[in-house]
């Protein structure tokens, strides 16, 4: 079985296992241990960091301030910031917005300021994404997309 102690060249890609494998040492050099992952990838985190509503009428004011971190070894040359009001299951677009100047490995960006009004507010909340261009799609294959996304709901009208 292809557990952390297997011989590589006894399991191929797709689960097989070959009738003559070749020995492991020979063609890769290792001797029951995996092969290395094939290098480090991005991963952006989406944060709150403020939010603020001015008053439950349907004209008010409500600001969200997002910060985006990023944990991993690789910079994020553009890093896109989509807001959704999400209504049941669908999210609808409100608004976009990109990190000026990407965003370094190890480090946390300044604050984005998305403005709305109460009536913005899904019946659901909001979704913030980070590495999403506005359409569901980012420019980076991540170790977790899972962390890409914060829900906001609360608003306490």
């Amino acid at each position: 079985w292809p557990v952390h102690d297997y011989v590589t060249t006894n399991v191929e890609p797709d689960g097989h296992v070959p009738t003559d494998p070749e020995p492991s040492w020979q063609v890769r050099n290792q001797f029951r241990a995996r092969d290395p992952v094939v290098g480090p990838a991005h991963d952006l985190v989406a944060g709150i960091s403020d939010r603020c509503i001015t008053s439950c009428e349907p004209d008010a004011v409500v600001e969200l301030a997002v910060q985006v971190d990023n944990p991993s070894e690789l910079d994020a040359e553009e890093v896109w910031v989509s807001v959704y009001a999400v209504h049941g299951e669908t999210e609808i677009l409100l608004e976009r917005a990109w990190v000026p100047g990407g965003l370094a490995s190890g480090h946390r960006s300044k604050a984005l300021v998305f403005q709305l009004t109460r009536a913005d507010l899904g019946t659901n909340g909001i979704l913030v994404r980070v590495d999403d261009e506005g359409d569901g799609t980012g420019l980076y294959a991540e170790c977790d997309e899972r962390n890409n996304t914060v829900r906001v709901t609360g608003w306490g009208c």
